[in-house]
């Protein structure tokens, strides 16, 4: 988890790889880099917390505006600025397929699943554990009370989830994406392993797909990584609205296909990867 992995010193390497710790675009990056191989520090930061971390600025210092995570940076200096050119490392993903992911999956996952964690009418529960729960610094905790908690979930219903037409027109937007890839599926990039075969790795286009799809599915081995074995925060913590969202999405072919995926790769990856620790 990144908690266990937060014991070990900021020189262990120069790469340092700046999170929201349960965003689908930084679990790409954070796969991508550990089934490279690639040695980084990772310091996590809850959402509207990581208004106050280096991020800002140093996207500003490389000329890249705005506040985003995930970010790489090397020896105190941005060197990539968002998942894809994290994923480039480990592999190529083709530029369409890219730009579906950016402007279509990407923003359509996430939207969806917080209409139902920052709805009001089913109580903020299950969107207070994936925060409380998640390995960051202690100031965070101290600084994420009640009422800065309301605030910022406000921010971000504002910004993400926008009106009940928005949502509805992303779920369709999804489908249309979902229905693009689905062909995809039979191909090279996209295979899962023969039963037995522990040889077979994930490929960078594989990574980029099931990770930035992974929110409308709910893949327990991603919670495993974020918050640890035993500590997870599954889709039975969340309203039973959005259970019966991810239950519609799991049942599509690229749905099956993101759960199997993470079955079959995700914690090997994990295992090959580097120490971390948070701020």
């Amino acid at each position: 988890s990144l908690r266990t992995l937060a014991r070990f010193s900021r020189m262990a390497t120069s790469l340092e790889l700046y999170t929201i710790p349960f965003s689908h675009y930084c679990d790409a990056a954070r796969w991508a880099l550990q089934e490279a191989q690639i040695p980084f520090t990772e310091w996590a930061y809850l959402p509207g917390m990581h208004m106050l971390s280096p991020v800002r600025r140093l996207r500003k210092e490389a000329g890249v505006k705005g506040g985003t995570t995930p970010i790489l940076v090397e020896n105190g200096a941005l060197t990539c600025g968002d998942s894809f050119s994290c994923i480039a490392k480990l592999g190529d993903v083709d530029a369409p397929l890219c730009t579906l992911l950016d402007a279509d999956v990407g923003p359509t996952t996430r939207a969806i699943v917080y209409s139902h964690l920052l709805n009001p009418a089913f109580g903020y529960e299950a969107i207070d554990k994936l925060c409380l729960r998640a390995s960051v610094s202690g100031w965070q905790y101290y600084s994420f009370v009640g009422p800065v908690r309301r605030t910022i979930y406000g921010k971000m219903h504002a910004a993400m989830v926008k009106t009940p037409e928005y949502i509805e027109d992303c779920r369709q937007r999804l489908a249309a994406a979902f229905d693009t890839i689905e062909p995809m599926l039979s191909t090279p990039a996209f295979a899962l392993p023969a039963e037995g075969d522990t040889s077979a790795r994930p490929t960078a286009t594989g990574i980029a797909v099931a990770a930035i799809v992974y929110p409308v599915v709910f893949p327990l081995e991603q919670a495993t990584v974020v918050f640890g074995a035993g500590n997870e925060v599954t889709l039975e913590d969340a309203p039973q609205a959005l259970q019966d969202e991810v239950a519609r999405w799991r049942a599509t072919a690229v749905g099956k296909w993101c759960l199997a995926y993470y079955a079959a790769f995700r914690l090997s990856s994990l295992r090959k990867s580097a120490p971390r620790k948070g701020t």
